[in-house]
């Protein structure tokens, strides 16, 4: 898994790869915190900083985030697809299948199953809508290996507050009919050999 300052630090060699005027400065265990070059007057010239540059990727997910919520797809790009919201048609054949409404099914409480040996919930709950609702990255298929590849919103931000998955979440509950802006994924049945 590749971190920011590790793009950075690419970014930063390719850049100045391709400008040889151009110098970097250390600081705080980055390599290459500020490039700049001098000019014809001998005064220092910001090309870019790490700062800068971190405080644009933020502004750009920032934004696409919020794209997406209002039901827009983000297109990757490189025939390596979309990240966009998608609602998910349920499966109701068996008891497999159903989901459990754990938010529900905690309310009613435990009670002691003497067969078990053990508390076991009170009453299950099942979703019983027809759909629900994820972020996902619809891929193209063109890429080798692409399976083994997965994209995996944030839950929580760094400073403890809602993600992703939770933005995703409370816009759902403030317009349940932002769900119909997403792309809908039918359920696939399995065709058996007659």
């Amino acid at each position: 898994m590749y971190l920011l300052q590790d793009i950075w630090m690419a970014y930063a060699e390719k850049l100045l790869a391709e400008n040889p005027g151009w110098w970097s400065k250390y600081k705080n265990k980055c390599k290459h915190h500020f490039i700049g070059y001098y000019d014809e007057q001998g005064r220092k010239i910001e090309v870019l900083s790490y700062p800068k540059f971190r405080k644009t990727i933020e502004y750009y997910f920032d934004r696409a985030k919020t794209a997406i919520i209002r039901g827009e797809a983000i297109n990757i790009g490189s025939l390596v697809g979309k990240i966009c919201g998608l609602r998910v048609e349920r499966d109701f054949r068996s008891d497999k299948q159903r989901c459990i409404d754990w938010g529900k099914t905690v309310k009613y409480g435990k009670v002691f199953d003497p067969e078990k040996g053990k508390e076991v919930y009170a009453k299950l709950i099942y979703y019983t809508t027809d759909d629900w609702l994820r972020i996902g990255w619809v891929k193209t298929g063109l890429l080798e290996n692409e399976t083994v590849f997965e994209f995996a919103p944030a839950s929580r931000n760094s400073t403890g507050s809602a993600g992703f998955k939770g933005e995703f979440s409370e816009a759902q509950r403030a317009d349940p009919l932002l769900k119909y802006k997403y792309l809908f994924r039918p359920l696939k049945l399995k065709k058996h050999a007659s």
